[in-house]
């Protein structure tokens, strides 16, 4: 499946083939503007595989960066949950490393 995401253009290109430099939230990267030639400053522009492929208007740009900003807290959320999983997971296993070292210096001194 393949993913296209709507960016900002920041900077048209010196040249006709080269790259703009469009912003996604907090990232800017270099984008080829060929295939939408009327795009101008502050235009939205739906980005796959560093091309922009068609024009967004910025109502529809704002309500898609929502839904991806919404899927990436739902992301997060599952991140920090998965994370706390394997700490507690890491925990349990150094406790029983202890318990198991314990028990070995208790065996050798019996012996």
């Amino acid at each position: 499946m393949c993913l296209a995401i709507p960016g900002c253009i920041l900077e048209l290109p010196a040249e006709p083939l080269g790259q703009a430099k469009v912003r996604f939230g907090e990232v800017v990267r270099p984008v080829c503007l060929a295939c939408v030639p009327d795009a101008r400053v502050g235009d939205y522009v739906i980005v796959h595989a560093g091309f922009a492929i068609s024009l967004l208007d910025v109502a529809e740009a704002e309500r898609t960066l929502a839904l991806l900003d919404d899927a990436a807290l739902l992301d997060d959320a599952a991140l920090l949950d998965e994370a706390a999983l394997l700490d507690e997971a890491a925990l349990l296993d150094e406790a029983a490393l202890l318990d198991e070292a314990a028990q070995a210096t208790k065996e050798r001194g019996e012996a």
